[in-house]
């Protein structure tokens, strides 16, 4: 379970940011017609997979080779390609076989992974014009270490005009569930297997702010695997495997535990042990074959002084047992714009594993990450290290806490959503320069307050960083806000401990801002929502909006040359079930403020609230693109 790195927000801090599991390859925008897609897994008596699949994709467009070719075929220790033919045929019916020298086998690891047993078989196909087709047959054996599987039935960004997939051979207690939207698709249960079907599929459009991987796909499994406990069984019997309670470990928690001094309460002794876990053991995956889902024992984390997300999981685990704390370890997805499938009891859309401690006898303070008795630590939180916050990829997830030695007594919960830690303050803070005629230049200072996810990812894309590529990457931030200003004296400060902080603050003048004769100004503020028009894609796709919950504020304070003008105070709020928007108008000592707070509190917005979206979205733009007058008379 590889651990992804932040996404950077250098580009621009009115974005969000994001982490995404990149998938091994892509489509680019073509137009290409997959004539055929035929998929047959067929799970045999030792339990085995044998997966082959048959493709058939015409050239429409020039581009369109090099969007298909190579073609990828990826595998684990777990599985071998018994066969891969390709070929093209091209347009006069003459047919051209891809050659040994043709296929070629590389390595695959994502972020943060040091070893993985991930491999991708490449076919490159031989050259071919517009209206030429390629064709491509393979055979996989498996074993797959959970008894199921996933096919993705998305027609992806190319038409479809055939598709099939069946799964057959699993017998007894074989259940499968399609996710997604089915569309035209034909889905026909069988004894032990089911069978998909679709023809003139179109091909799927790009939605902006969608959940991750929209399009249909089968999941599919047998066996005793059809509850979230069994899931949890299946882990459990992993974690008996590894060593647990080492020397080494008892004895690492009691010295950790000893600097505390003989009153530490059992929360500070939380505390200590779970910042040990995420600073002084650094996070490195080594990942080959079941290593994707079993950990490293404790004690070689502690030797080491390395592991990934499940080893550090569960050393924390183990170091707070031995100090008397009660612990366990979690699965959990790690994906701003994704989940689990709930309704599918299985173990694939789980990428991450933190931990789970009860909250009886801690004293914690509101906005803890606390949900359903239990307060979760993400051990690969080496920024922001505290009991207090939870990385917002981890909230609002379905978590498998796995509890008892057969994972008997465990439960899948929903981990808290806490938007008021995840907040970007902009303050603008300006003088207007007094001048015959009026030029309405304004000369001042611009601070942007990052806490939570956002400060994080930016302390640790600009922490190796020379001092020249950090003023660079911050004065483009501020070049964006402001564009046509002159941008002074930059100051940068990190806060690493607790919930992360970080401010930026750079001196500012703004040519002509208020140089009209009513001193009006369209100002620009930071955004919650995304704008409403992303509500015409849903017309035809109901899938839901992904939003960021937590808090967007800016706050413009101008002082005026007519220190005596007074206007009437302005309010108007928008507030509904996703979240708010505020902007006030007001004049205290002197000085004329403009604040505008928006803020929403839920990830996902299901189509039941895309009017509220929709209102909240409006209520945002409409006043940030409306020009705002200060001037009198």
């Amino acid at each position: 379970m590889p651990k992804p790195s932040s996404s950077s927000v250098a580009r621009s801090v009115a974005g969000l940011a994001a982490l995404t599991f990149a998938a091994i390859w892509g489509h680019p925008a073509r137009a290409a017609t997959v004539l055929e897609r035929s998929v047959v897994v067929e799970v045999r008596p030792d339990g085995s997979m044998r997966t082959t699949e048959k493709l058939r994709v015409r050239l429409e467009a020039a581009e369109d080779f090099a969007a298909w070719s190579p073609y990828p075929l990826s595998y684990d220790e777990n599985a071998r390609i018994e066969k891969l033919d390709a070929r093209t045929i091209r347009p006069d019916g003459k047919v051209v076989e891809a050659g040994r020298k043709d296929v070629d086998t590389a390595e695959v690891s994502s972020a943060g992974v040091l070893h993985s047993a991930m491999k991708v078989r490449f076919v490159t196909f031989p050259a071919a014009p517009v209206g030429s087709t390629l064709e491509v047959e393979s055979a996989t054996i498996e074993q797959p270490y959970f008894p199921g599987g996933i096919v993705d039935l998305s027609p992806g960004r190319d038409r479809t005009t055939a598709l099939s997939v069946e799964v057959r051979g699993a017998g007894p207690g074989f259940r499968f569930h399609v996710t997604g939207p089915t569309g035209v698709l034909a889905i026909e249960p069988l004894a032990g297997g089911v069978r998909v079907t679709g023809h003139d599929l179109p091909a799927d459009r790009a939605l902006d702010s969608a959940p991750t991987h929209p399009g249909p796909s089968l999941r599919f499994a047998w066996g005793d695997t059809s509850d979230w406990n069994n899931v949890a069984a299946w882990w459990a019997g992993l974690l008996r495997a590894v060593p647990r309670g080492a020397p080494e470990v008892r004895a690492e928690a009691e010295r950790v535990v000893r600097a505390l001094g003989p009153t530490a309460t059992k929360q500070a002794k939380l505390a200590a042990l779970a910042r040990y876990a995420q600073r002084d053991v650094r996070y490195v995956a080594i990942e080959v074959g079941v290593g994707g889902y079993k950990p490293h024992a404790p004690a070689e984390a502690i030797g080491k002084k390395y592991g990934d997300c499940k080893d550090k999981a569960v050393l924390l685990v183990d170091l707070l047992a031995a100090a008397g704390i009660e612990a366990y370890p979690v699965l959990i997805r790690l994906d701003r714009f994704g989940r689990i499938d709930r309704d599918f009891p299985s173990p694939f859309d789980f990428n991450h594993a933190i931990v789970a401690v009860p909250v009886t006898g801690l004293d914690l303070p509101p906005g803890a990450p606390v949900a359903e008795g239990y307060l979760f630590i993400d051990a690969t939180q080496e920024i922001g290290a505290s009991l207090t916050w939870l990385a917002p990829h981890d909230q609002d997830q379905d978590a498998l806490v796995v509890r008892g030695d057969q994972g008997q007594d465990s439960a899948l919960v929903r981990t808290p959503t806490l938007p008021a830690g995840e907040t970007r303050t902009l303050t603008i803070d300006l003088s207007v320069a007094t001048a015959e005629p009026p030029t309405g230049d304004a000369k001042g200072q611009a601070r942007l307050d990052l806490t939570g996810w956002q400060a994080a990812s930016m302390i640790e894309t600009l922490a190796d960083k020379q001092p020249n590529e950090i003023d660079a990457t911050l004065r483009g931030i501020f070049a964006e806000l402001f564009p046509g200003a002159t941008l002074g004296r930059l100051t940068w400060v990190p806060e690493r401990e607790g919930l992360p902080h970080a401010t930026a603050s750079i001196q500012v003048t703004l040519p002509g801002l208020l140089g009209n004769a009513s001193r009006s100004l369209q100002a620009t503020s930071l955004s919650a929502t995304p704008s409403a028009r992303i509500l015409d894609d849903r017309a035809t796709h109901p899938l839901p909006i992904v939003l960021s919950p937590g808090i967007a504020k800016t706050l413009w304070r101008f002082r005026l040359p007519e220190a005596a003008c007074q206007l009437e105070p302005q309010d108007t709020t928008t507030e509904n079930v996703l979240g708010s928007f505020r902007q006030t108008l007001r004049f205290e000592d002197g000085l004329a403020i403009l604040e505008r707070t928006a803020e929403t509190h839920k990830r996902f917005v299901e189509p039941a609230d895309f009017p509220a979206f929709k209102e909240l979205s409006l209520a945002e733009h409409r006043a940030e693109k409306k020009r705002v007058r200060l001037g009198c008379g």
